[in-house]
């Protein structure tokens, strides 16, 4: 089954992706297109590629065919100097990936601190005040990653990927592990930095409290193809298969489970 979301005047188009591994056909055809600050969050069980779809459309995943188009640029056109096309966006991956080595604060600033002649004074007074909008103190900033608790990790994950005003948000699970406060904190986040800051963003979500909050579109990958696209006010009342067992964690349906 294929699907396509489109949305005029994109900024960010994803043009027929697709990657394999082996016989393993990982992605298969994605396409949709987003306009600026929008939200899109992909939902989908584990293993049907939504973090390898965020992954492949930054470069750090190759595909096998398909474009990837960035404010009217193809990104094939960074080849050689991907860095500069990663500095446009803001990341969030599951397991945080902060550098242990550095304390919070330069975890949060890395992008401004590759520039030696920053007042570093300013950036860090600009990293605290990131902590503050994911609900961290600011003695928070000169600990170190293994100080942390995990979800102290995943908020400063957040706020690195907060910081430097990108122009889009790559966030893979944001609220996973966080306390129904905090996650309703981060999801308003979310939504100020995209209705406000005009921030186009894309969240993979299993928190659909959240992802009904936070978007203005879904789409739902099952086995690296898409297999339903549409306006998140539509997820309750599509009569999709792959949606309904999903929402409604059904054991019966399209999606294959695991049975004793």
């Amino acid at each position: 089954m294929s699907a396509e979301l489109k949305i005029a005047e994109p900024v960010l188009e994803i043009q027929n992706l697709s990657k394999s591994f082996g016989a393993l056909k990982a992605l298969r055809n994605i396409s949709f297109s987003l306009e600026l600050g929008s939200t899109l969050v992909i939902i989908g069980p584990s293993g049907s590629g939504k973090t390898l779809l965020l992954k492949t459309i930054l470069g750090i995943v190759q595909p096998d065919s398909g474009r990837v188009i960035v404010g009217g640029v193809d990104t094939s056109d960074y080849s050689g100097n991907n860095q500069k096309l990663l500095d446009r966006f803001g990341m969030l991956f599951q397991q945080s990936a902060l550098f242990d080595s550095l304390p919070v604060w330069q975890n949060i600033a890395f992008k401004a601190l590759k520039n030696r002649q920053a007042d570093q004074t300013n950036i860090k007074n600009e990293a605290i005040k990131v902590l503050d909008q994911v609900g961290l103190r600011p003695d928070v900033a000169d600990l170190y990653p293994a100080e942390l608790s995990g979800g102290m990790q995943k908020r400063v994950g957040l706020a690195r990927a907060f910081a430097g005003d990108p122009e889009f948000l790559f966030l893979d699970e944001p609220t996973a592990g966080l306390d129904p406060i905090m996650s309703n904190s981060i999801s308003k986040l979310i939504t100020a930095q995209s209705k406000n800051d005009r921030i186009t963003s894309i969240v993979i979500s299993s928190d659909l409290k959240s992802a009904r909050k936070i978007s203005d579109h879904m789409i739902m990958l099952h086995e690296g193809e898409i297999v339903w696209s549409g306006l998140t006010k539509k997820l309750d009342t599509t009569d999709n298969p792959y949606v309904n067992q999903f929402i409604h964690k059904s054991a019966e349906g399209p999606i294959a489970v695991l049975t004793e």
